[in-house]
């Protein structure tokens, strides 16, 4: 606890994740041992990847994504086999990183999660100190156990310290270092001569049949996806808690039934000083710092002594040293046994020592006694209701999910029975097709399957109740069916015709630019518009796409000007003239922080994918691809 270094804002954001999921976690154990086979996505060695393990890391990858593109992400993308594989293999790698962690042995001690816990803000009263009833009321409002949650916390830390062992504390020698960071530090300066396509337009043409002979070949394009429109009906535990009410009677019975959850036990705040001896010292070295300690003990219990003062000149640990051995406020559990001991059987004022731990030897001043009190009810009010809200919802969820599933499927004529029995709004969606939904709630896949089934879609029956979200229900039916169609002719023949012209437009630059270039290489003179040169670095490419900026920095510059050339996606055809090279100062480069830190990290990441590789080599790794697109 005393020697817990304070610096853990990675473990800290990690925590803060863990908090944030919106699913109840489960052990370590069960979250990549083995299961049934027809669940599997992949298996690592002994260890499997299942349906739901990869479906709700999928699901926060996709948060994620919306969350940094605000919204503005397109489902096709979000549901993409791209994003997929990339879930998938962080999940693969997380299994061989933990197969690879219990082979060696590697644990993440009790004592440095607790001391960790200790540490998170989120779990912290007013007073700055650890809260026991915070932590486990904040726990209970997410949906998780004090085990499960722990259990994750464990694994993830564990996870970081495999991923660290190799991505830090490793040599690199500084020629390397050098050599990166001067090639990071490279300028160029670069003109630019951009051919349009708008004078080609006037020289193309199109022959009277090219469109129409486009369209017929083209049989995948310019149709229109079979789409439907539904009515439907939604049951959430969500809605029911936000609208269920509680009586003062239930709060108090709540507060009267859970008495003890609201206790706060008595609390001692003490000052320590710290004169270190580790528990595998010798007896001579135990023997030298114990003898100092008693000489601290002597000077701290001089009269006029000022223990804050004596602390930061004398205390050997560093997490509480400079703050004058402030440890704030505990109680029992908190800290080494008989450390807790001597401060339970003293009084204010009192100091104490030396008292011997496995840290070392400790002198105690104890400052303050916070006597256990029960906080009251109306101190709790809220996080009551809240939780007597929680509960009746439920209940309610659990009786009204089977009632709706029950009527839908028993009267699939209409909604309106499941809708007036259960009192639930009607609504209305806008079109679907077979992989995408409007509002976005309803592109779940088993809901768009189940749409789409002949029963709902030519029978015209009610959908069953299908749960596009935990604790959440859907029953849909058709109001409106339109199927594949593709656009006549007519209506897409100037598209069409716009596309073949730019396309040849395109052609014809591309070439003129390639026989320019050719002449450029050459040493010929051409009589082309430069824009004024412009110094770029890989850092700063200064309006260069990264594509663009890519193709600059691998030209030969061996012989200056250097040309190259590059087609933007609206089919621009540029030519960059490469001017001049400067290479960065490395003195410079190396006094940069952030370019030191860009260049060891780039090494680590190497490093980490060649051990990676090396993992994956010595365990069968297998993908069921069939279950990861259903996935």
């Amino acid at each position: 606890m005393f020697d817990f270094v304070a610096n853990k804002k990675r473990v800290v954001q990690v925590v803060i994740g863990l908090l944030l999921l919106p699913f109840a976690f489960v052990g370590v154990d069960f979250y990549f041992r083995g299961m049934d086979a027809s669940d599997q996505i992949a298996k690592v060695g002994d260890y499997a990847i299942g349906s739901a393990e990869f479906g709700s890391a999928l699901r926060e990858r996709q948060e994620q994504l919306r969350e940094m593109m605000q919204g503005k992400v397109d489902i096709d993308f979000l549901n993409s086999p791209e994003i997929k594989n990339q879930v998938l293999e962080q999940l693969i790698e997380q299994k061989l990183l933990l197969a690879s962690a219990t082979e060696d042995r590697i644990t993440v001690p009790d004592p440095y999660l607790g001391a960790l816990l200790h540490e998170i803000p989120a779990f912290k009263d007013e007073a700055g100190k650890f809260s026991k009833e915070r932590y486990e009321m904040l726990l209970r409002s997410r949906g998780m156990s004090v085990d499960g949650f722990e259990a994750n916390l464990r694994r993830d830390v564990l996870l970081g310290q495999m991923r660290d062992a190799v991505t830090t504390g490793h040599w690199m020698p500084s020629t390397v270092v050098q050599r990166l960071a001067k090639i990071r530090a490279q300028q160029r300066e670069v003109s630019q001569n951009v051919t349009t396509l708008q004078p080609y337009f006037a020289t193309v043409s199109l022959e009277a049949s090219e469109a129409k002979q486009y369209y017929d070949k083209s049989t995948s394009l310019y149709t229109l996806p079979e789409r439907v429109r539904v009515e439907y009906i939604t049951l959430s535990l969500e809605s029911l808690t936000q609208a269920a009410t509680v009586s003062n009677e239930d709060l108090e019975k709540y507060y009267q039934e859970h008495a003890a959850q609201f206790e706060k036990a008595e609390e001692r705040r003490a000052r320590h000083i710290l004169i270190a001896a580790d528990e595998k010292a010798s007896a001579a070295d135990k023997a030298k710092a114990k003898t100092k300690a008693e000489e601290v003990l002597g000077k701290a219990r001089q009269s006029g002594a000022d223990f804050a003062e004596l602390a930061k000149s004398a205390s050997q640990d560093p997490g509480s040293a400079s703050e004058g051995g402030d440890l704030g406020f505990f109680g029992k559990g908190r800290m080494a046994k008989p450390f807790e001991d001597a401060v339970y059987a003293m009084k204010v004022g009192d100091i104490s020592g030396p008292v011997e731990t496995k840290f070392g030897y400790h002198i105690i001043k104890l400052e303050e006694i916070k006597a256990g009190e029960r906080q009251t009810l109306e101190q709790v009010r809220s996080q009551i209701e809240s939780e007597v809200k929680k509960a009746l919802a439920g209940r309610q969820y659990a009786e009204m999910a089977e009632q709706f599933s029950s009527i839908v499927y028993e009267q699939s004529d209409s909604l309106k029975p499941a809708a007036e029995a259960l009192k639930l709004p009607t609504e209305e969606s806008s079109w679907i097709t077979r992989d995408r939904a409007e509002p976005e709630k309803l592109g779940n896949e088993k809901f768009l399957k189940a749409v789409f089934a002949d029963e709902v879609l030519k029978n015209k029956r009610n959908s069953e109740a299908i749960e596009i979200a935990p604790n959440t229900l859907v029953a849909a039916r058709i109001i409106e069916h339109v199927p594949s169609s593709r656009q006549p002719f007519e209506v897409v023949s100037g598209l069409i015709e716009e596309q073949l012209k730019a396309n040849k437009a395109a052609e014809l630059a591309k070439k003129d630019g390639e026989a320019r270039l050719a002449r450029l290489r050459q040493g010929g003179e051409e009589p082309l518009q430069w824009s004024p040169g412009q110094w770029v670095s890989r850092e700063k490419p200064e309006g260069l796409s990264p594509e663009a900026a890519q193709v600059v920095f691998q030209a030969d510059v061996s012989k200056l000007p250097a040309y190259v050339t590059f087609t933007t996606p609206d089919q621009r055809f540029v030519i960059f003239r490469i001017n001049r090279v400067q290479d960065g100062s490395l003195d410079e480069a190396l006094k940069d922080k952030e370019t030191v830190t860009q260049v060891t990290s780039a090494i680590a990441r190497e490093l980490h994918a060649a051990r990676m590789k090396d993992l994956r080599n010595k365990s069968k790794v297998t993908i069921n691809k069939d279950r990861l697109e259903k996935g």
